[in-house]
């Protein structure tokens, strides 16, 4: 699994686990509901979100990733810089993806595959690559961050826990949020203190897995495919 779907997973999974509302004040829009009503609602809210992005930095092969990702309805457009892996965007809609990476990026991903020449990597370089995110071609994974339900759910990557404690008021942004730390996977969440709470912040410090990333709603706006004059397709993947 990627860093990034174990950021976005530990964002997203790591609410639905006991919130506690107790010692709030009556000033408190989530004081008349129970830890859990609250946690089941902060990811209901990401679920009906129209659109949102998930942004921030983490470990990807040995060292330190910068990512970004906006959900639209069934679409995707991510974008991420792997340092000495390169840089690359993908956008997706359905079951297709279009990615588009430097000379470096597709050098380091088709040498994993056994393949990795310079040849390879300038043959793709600036062009958006179009394949189906079918499973079994290595884009079924990837296509799983832009499914907000696998985004919230569980997995034996990253079960659910009860070792959360909550801490003092803060803000972020200027809005005023819980602080939550889940023990097991060192992961703090900042859920706003709302009637529609939302999880706006993650900030993971497990060792190996460190990293931020937050959640900004409503955008983007619209997610497009790339011109057909900017894309190419492999044989024996489609058109």
């Amino acid at each position: 699994m990627s860093f990034t779907t174990k950021a976005v997973l530990g964002v997203t999974a790591a609410a639905a686990v006991c919130l506690s509302a107790a010692g709030c004040g009556s000033s408190d829009p989530l004081a008349g509901m129970t830890a859990k009503q609250i946690a089941t609602k902060a990811i209901s809210d990401l679920k009906s979100a129209p659109s949102f992005t998930v942004s921030g930095s983490g470990p990807y092969d040995g060292q330190t990733a910068t990512m970004s990702f906006g959900v639209k309805g069934n679409g995707c457009i991510m974008t991420m810089d792997m340092g000495s892996k390169g840089s690359m965007t993908m956008t997706m809609i359905g079951t297709t993806a279009w990615i588009k990476g430097d000379a470096t990026f597709w050098k380091a991903a088709t040498a994993s595959q056994g393949g990795g020449t310079a040849d390879m990597g300038n043959m793709f370089a600036g062009k958006y690559l179009k394949i189906p995110a079918e499973a079994g071609n290595g884009l079924a994974q990837t296509a799983g961050m832009c499914d907000v339900n696998q985004m919230t759910s569980s997995s034996s990557q990253m079960p659910l826990t009860v070792d959360v404690a909550k801490g003092t008021m803060t803000t972020v942004n200027g809005q005023q949020v819980y602080t939550l730390t889940d023990k097991a996977k060192d992961v703090t969440m900042y859920v706003t203190d709302t009637s529609t709470p939302q999880i706006i912040k993650a900030v993971s410090k497990q060792n190996g897995n460190s990293g931020e990333f937050t959640i900004t709603y409503g955008a983007p706006k619209s997610i497009t495919a790339p011109p057909a004059s900017e894309t190419t397709v492999l044989p024996g993947f489609g058109s």
